[in-house]
């Protein structure tokens, strides 16, 4: 009888170490679940200094325009000086 007591004792031992390693392991992984998740709804880091980078490309973007309408207007009055000139000695 003895020994049969200890059979089981050693069973519910061993079910008692099992059982807390599995839920410990389920709880374990919830966990990550919660942090990845709460991760991927929370703003990066990298979401900011894109949308600065963005911004400093449109910047420029806008400036580089300005230039170019700068030199067309600058060489249609250099076309203007060139066609008058063609005009005083031609006539």
């Amino acid at each position: 009888m003895d020994h049969k007591v200890a059979v089981v004792a050693q069973l519910l031992g061993i079910l008692t170490v099992v059982g807390t390693v599995v839920v410990f392991g389920i709880y374990k992984l919830e966990e990550m679940k919660r942090r990845s998740l709460a991760a991927l709804n929370r703003p990066s880091a990298d979401d900011d200094r894109i949308a600065r980078l963005e911004a400093a490309v449109e910047s420029m973007s806008v400036e580089m325009q300005r230039l170019v309408e700068a030199q067309e207007f600058q060489q249609r009055l250099l076309e203007g000086e060139r066609s008058g000139r063609r005009d005083s000695v031609g006539g």
